[in-house]
């Protein structure tokens, strides 16, 4: 009987309901040890019929092992297997010994089509219990797949301790808590009468834990019941459960204490795995009986198990002493990276024996692209290491799995170790390099760059290629900085000094110092592109994090130089070989910065969903600390109506680039919080942000006006907050300044300008052209509407009404509604926006399917189940107004066709 709980089981039943019926996935219970959260969930499930649940239950022994519960999981659907593509079924049966290794992101997205497939024939729950001891692996490919069968008749319920903290991406959550004193005390006298004030007190000591309750009241004498002789001195509540649970192991029989400890430490173990290690031990299966008798193993899913996991800790501790010989009588009965952590943790190796096996472990996770794997073993090999240098150059390929991951903070603690330990110039120089990548992420950009200079300092003689690469990152962490000067003079510094080096390292500094040079608005050679293009050319399938870190850069600097079509094909191929090895924060930067790219060219509904997207299951966009990808997605947000979500997303990235002192990051943030300003009628505080990145630009000298385009909104903010002589000024700093790179946007905003505060038809009409061919829509309605303002009869109205066009279908609802106005009608009906109607999902499905990718294919590719994309497709016909997949492509068409004025296809739907 379930005493106590009756609100939280309406809760937990509930959600159930929810998650089967298509409307949520994930449930995440926490508690203290005992608190009853297994019982709960039991309880919940038992009354549900015609329910398929899959129970998974966290081996503290296993937790080392990569994708081990995992493979649990899906052996219990294993006749699945052949509904699935065979690349997924392959990527699946590697799970259980196939030679082939296989990425996390993969791995992730086979597990969902696999699940897919199984709620697809039944109602599915899966139980993850005591998730603090599931490897991360496997966790996160469950949680990947839980958050994509949204549609399907599928939950994801996670349960683990309330002091082991793990990060799920999921509002809902149980915590469930201590019984009332009142049920606390039917548990007690449940075993039996029990004197007031002995009850008075057990019930405190227990604190409404009822695993403690029962073991309270079974364990008291007669005597102590009824108040005759005194209750043992109060313990703290885990104490008092470790010391119950070991009493109940000790009546055992040794022999079946010391098989315990096998079962406890071998985790889930085949009947023939546990009958051989058993009796390399001396001991039998017969052995297992009496702890069986006793209600502490049960049989679960074909797998010997502990009742309750405190039951394991306990046998643990209970015969501690036989660990090192239960560790080598599981390595004899296992393979792969299980048998060589129990070789390791047999401690029986020799010292180079174990470290041969963790750097074999090492080996086996890079090829696999598990980073965070890699670094565990390579960590543990440093911690095992005599040799300084040795010991360091662990600790560095730790720190790099880490940083490959974006698990800056982690990474920042073993190079920090290995920055203390290292002795050799080059290693310290080499451990600098990334650790100072991982602080200007996590903590400090100015850090990063003096821990740069200064480890290259004593390197320029005697190892010039070393300095150059350290200088050059300098060079770019400034650029991040916003002290476009000081990169320029790093940028120099690190090819002065780079003539001897070999041809890649040469390339790279130059890149990075052209890189600079751009940034500041400096005059660049023929020669410097070609470097350009000659990294983008290295991108592919197996780039190294190096080149794809140096892509990056370069396909900024096509799109500060108007190369559309090239930064966007480079965005695109960096993302695709980063997602492929793994390489969480490229892949993240990747993402934001392709955004960029397409909101230049209009492209709002593409921009919004690549800046928002769920880049990867190690990384939630509502979640992660502010980025440059927020600020991209505020500035659509703000521009179509949302103003309250872009302000919100905006000041994320604004905290965390004041916060790291990476000024770039948080002029990108104000622009968004501009634009939400002017979006809402707010030209004064539109102002006040921006003309904070026009500060920003002259105190550091970055005057490329390619890198981020504020200036034209500042001109407009100025002009409407009725500031003109500010607004001249700013034009004056732009014609200064110039177009060091002869592109067309920001000679057509100067023209804008003069046409806003001179009345000067012609360069109205003039920054029109140059906006059209630029490949702007957005900004170059906004050129028509000043042309309009100052035209007459047929050419103001015609002038509007091409605007209007581009305003109603981009979703800029303020601007729409200035064209409306001009005009002087609301006789044309409204035509509302994608981005403005759907969902981030719903776009990211609408775009698929609208390009003419086919449901499963969609689902493929956008990592959902079919059954989601379906559920996704009837809610997008719904909003739109649609009955067919051609006609969605109609409607997707429609920004696409925005850039050089293409005619617009008539709107297929009415106002929502």
């Amino acid at each position: 009987m379930l005493r106590g709980r009756s609100e939280q089981l309406l809760q937990l039943t509930a959600f159930v309901d929810h998650a089967l019926a298509g409307t949520t996935s994930i449930l995440h219970v926490v508690g203290e040890p005992g608190i009853g959260k297994t019982t709960l969930v039991e309880a919940a499930l038992a009354d549900i019929h015609g329910l398929h649940v899959i129970r998974l239950v966290g081996v503290q022994s296993e937790r080392s092992l990569t994708l081990a519960a995992l493979a649990s999981v899906v052996g219990a659907v294993s006749e699945n297997l052949d509904d699935l593509s065979p690349q997924s079924a392959r990527v699946l049966r590697a799970l259980f010994g196939a030679d082939d290794v296989q990425t996390p992101m993969a791995i992730s997205s086979a597990t969902l089509q696999l699940l897919g497939a199984v709620a697809g024939q039944r109602a599915t729950v899966i139980v993850v219990d005591d998730a603090q001891w599931v490897d991360p692996a496997s966790l996160n490919a469950l949680v990947f797949a839980g958050r994509r069968l949204q549609a399907d008749p599928f939950a994801l319920i996670v349960v683990n301790r309330d002091d082991a903290a793990l990060e799920l991406p999921t509002e809902q959550q149980l915590h469930l808590g201590g019984l009332d004193a009142e049920t606390s005390a039917e548990l007690l006298l449940s075993a039996g009468p029990m004197a007031p004030p002995v009850l008075s007190a057990c019930t405190e000591r227990c604190a409404g834990n009822p695993f403690a309750l029962r073991l309270t009241a079974d364990a008291l004498t007669p005597a102590q019941r009824s108040g005759q002789d005194e209750l043992p001195a109060r313990l703290p509540l885990g104490d008092a459960l470790s010391a119950a649970l070991r009493s109940r192991l000790d009546v055992l029989p040794h022999r079946t204490q010391r098989a315990l400890l096998l079962v406890a430490v071998g985790g889930r173990l085949t009947d023939g795995q546990l009958r051989d290690a058993l009796a390399s031990l001396g001991l039998e299966l017969s052995d297992l009986d009496t702890a069986h008798t006793r209600g502490v193993l049960a049989t679960r899913d074909g797998w010997v198990a502990f009742t309750h996991p405190l039951l394991a800790e306990a046998a643990r501790v209970a015969s501690s002493d036989d660990l090192g010989a239960v560790h080598v009588a599981l390595a004899a009965v296992t393979e792969g990276d299980q048998r060589a952590w129990h070789l390791i943790d047999s401690a029986t190796l020799s010292a180079s024996e174990t470290l041969v096996e963790l750097d074999a472990l090492v080996a086996r996770a890079e090829a696999r692209g598990a980073h965070a794997d890699m670094a565990r073993a390579a960590a543990e090999g440093a911690r095992r290491t005599a040799s300084t240098e040795q010991r360091a150059r662990r600790l560095l390929t730790a720190g790099r799995g880490y940083r490959a991951t974006a698990r800056f903070a982690q990474s920042i603690g073993v190079l920090r170790e290995a920055l203390a330990t290292a002795e050799d110039p080059l290693l310290v120089a080499e451990v600098s390099e990334v650790l100072a990548d991982a602080v200007g992420f996590e903590t400090s950009v100015p850090e990063a760059i003096r821990m740069l200079t200064d480890a290259a300092a004593p390197l320029v003689h005697g190892h010039p290629a070393r300095a150059a690469i350290l200088l050059g990152q300098a060079s770019q962490f400034a650029t991040l900085a916003a002290e476009a000067e000081r990169a320029v003079v790093l940028g120099a510094q690190a090819e002065s000094v780079v003539e001897h080096a070999d041809d890649l390292t040469r390339l790279a500094v130059r890149v990075l110092s052209t890189h600079a040079l751009l940034n500041r608005g400096r005059p660049v050679g023929a020669d410097r592109l070609v470097d350009l293009d000659l990294v983008a050319a290295a991108v592919g399938p197996g780039a190294s994090i190096e080149v794809l870190t140096l892509a990056q850069v370069v396909a900024f600097d096509y799109f500060t130089l108007e190369r559309w079509d090239e930064a966007d094909a480079l965005f695109t191929e960096m993302i695709a070989s980063a997602k492929q090895a793994s390489y969480v924060g490229v892949h993240v930067f990747g993402c934001a910065m392709r955004a960029e790219v397409l909101w230049r060219l209009g492209r709002w509904s593409e921009a919004r969903t690549e800046a928002t997207a769920d880049l990867e299951h190690h990384v939630r966009f509502d979640s992660v600390q502010g980025g440059f990808g927020h600020a991209t997605a505020a500035r659509v947000a703000a521009v179509t109506g949302a103003v309250d979500e872009a302000v919100r997303t905006a000041r994320m990235a604004v905290e965390r680039g004041d916060q790291i002192g990476m000024s770039s990051l948080s002029a990108w943030g104000r622009h968004a919080l501009g634009l939400a300003a002017l979006a809402d009628g707010r030209p004064d505080e539109a102002v006040e942000h921006l003309d904070w990145i026009w500060r920003l630009s002259r105190r550091g000298g970055a005057e490329n006006p390619g890198t981020l385009w504020w200036q034209g909104d500042l001109l407009d903010a100025f002009v409407q907050a009725g500031s003109p002589q500010d607004a001249r000024r700013m034009l004056s700093w732009m014609e200064g300044v110039g177009s060091p790179y002869d592109t067309h946007w920001p000679l057509a905003i100067m023209e804008r300008g003069r046409a806003m505060l001179h009345g000067d038809l012609e360069a109205a009409r003039s920054s029109v052209n140059r906006l059209i061919l630029a490949g702007s829509p957005f900004e170059t309605a906004r050129s028509r509407m000043v042309s309009a303002t100052l035209s007459d009869g047929d050419e103001r109205r015609a002038e509007a009404e091409r605007a209007l066009d581009v305003f109603e279908a981009l979703g800029a609802l303020r601007w729409e509604h200035d064209a409306r106005t001009l005009l002087g009608t609301d006789e044309r009906p409204a035509r509302l926006a994608l981005s403005t109607l759907l969902t981030p999902a719903e776009l990211r499905v609408a775009l698929a399917v609208g390009n003419g990718m086919t449901n499963r294919h969609a689902a493929a590719a956008l990592a959902l189940s079919p059954k989601t994309v379906d559920a996704h497709l009837q809610a997008i016909y719904r909003k739109l107004g649609v009955q067919s997949r051609t006609e969605l492509a109609v409607e997707v068409s429609r920004e696409r066709n925005l850039a050089i004025g293409l005619p617009q296809m008539p709107a297929a739907r009415p106002v929502a």
